[in-house]
């Protein structure tokens, strides 16, 4: 099994004040710790450093949430060195990174802690006798921006919502006003003890608990007005069904959406009698600003 390597920097010299964050701007961590795979670039800062670039590492919302389309700025890390030894200390991280090392993958390069939690004096770590210091740690945070955006949950349907036009889940974000609907598609991840399970997906301006009826607007399904869905039909999830069976939205044309967006999935006929519902992979696809986390909104 190949274990990934993580490079641990810290800046900080009193272990007390390593908080995550120099200076409170935002982009500067007292220390991290980065997976060496997403190292883009090593080069000499100068005669005395030598910079680590990496693939942006921190978003603002979780990536469940949607891609990202603003960029603050490029991830780096600056490790001091000896006058005249960058070559050297960039030649050793390539040869920690690449090496078949059997411990934890876990490697302390630069970390300028000089007084521990217990207020005890302790020396510095640094992985190579010529870095004299860990100088910069920058670590933008990336807003994800207007633009288009993709989510996908995975919603375990709920079984005592049987009756035809019931919610049996929705989706735990929610699109903010003037969003445009561009596609969406479900797929059966797991199939329903009930032969006779399907759903369809609508979307609404308000959220709506499971076991009451679904309102709003179907969206992917046998009733999509005036559009259709691909296959032209409800999805079958019951367990006469085909696992992975999938569902697209198919013609339905954008829809601009001047309120906000909640999306819930009904079941489309009597399923009473089940005990365990399907598991439903849901994709949306959209242009506007991220999602809201419906927990956090």
């Amino acid at each position: 099994m190949k274990i990934e390597k993580w490079l641990y920097f810290r800046t900080e010299a009193d272990e007390d004040n390593d908080d995550g964050d120099t200076g409170s701007v935002g982009n500067n961590p007292t220390s991290i710790c980065v997976p060496a795979s997403a190292i883009k670039a090593i080069g000499p800062g100068g005669n005395t450093s030598v910079t680590i670039k990496f693939d942006n590492l921190i978003t603002a919302e979780d990536d469940a949430l949607g891609k990202r389309r603003n960029q603050d700025g490029n991830d780096y890390i600056s490790i001091n060195t000896t006058q005249g030894k960058t070559f050297e200390v960039m030649e050793a991280l390539t040869r920690l990174i690449h090496s078949n090392s059997v411990n934890d993958g876990f490697f302390v390069i630069a970390d300028d802690m000089t007084t521990n939690f217990a207020n005890e004096v302790v020396k510095p770590t640094y992985f190579h006798p010529d870095v004299t210091s860990c100088g910069a740690i920058v670590a933008h945070e990336q807003p994800q921006g207007t633009g288009i955006h993709e989510y996908y949950e995975e919603i375990l349907c709920d079984a005592g919502a049987d009756a035809d036009g019931e919610v049996v889940g929705s989706l735990s974000i929610s699109l903010p006003v003037q969003c445009i609907l561009l596609e969406g598609a479900l797929t059966t991840l797991t199939l329903s003890d009930h032969a006779d399970s399907s759903v369809a997906l609508n979307f609404h301006n308000a959220a709506v608990a499971d076991r009451t009826a679904a309102g709003g607007t179907e969206y992917i399904g046998a009733g999509s007005a005036s559009t259709v869905s691909i296959p032209n039909a409800d999805l079958n999830c019951g367990s006469g069904g085909v696992q992975f069976d999938t569902l697209h939205s198919g013609t339905h044309p954008p829809v601009d959406r001047a309120a906000i967006t909640h999306f819930a999935l009904k079941t489309c006929v009597d399923s009473s009698g089940a005990t365990q519902n399907a598991k439903i992979g849901v994709y949306i696809k959209w242009w506007g600003g991220p999602a809201v986390s419906i927990a956090n909104a």
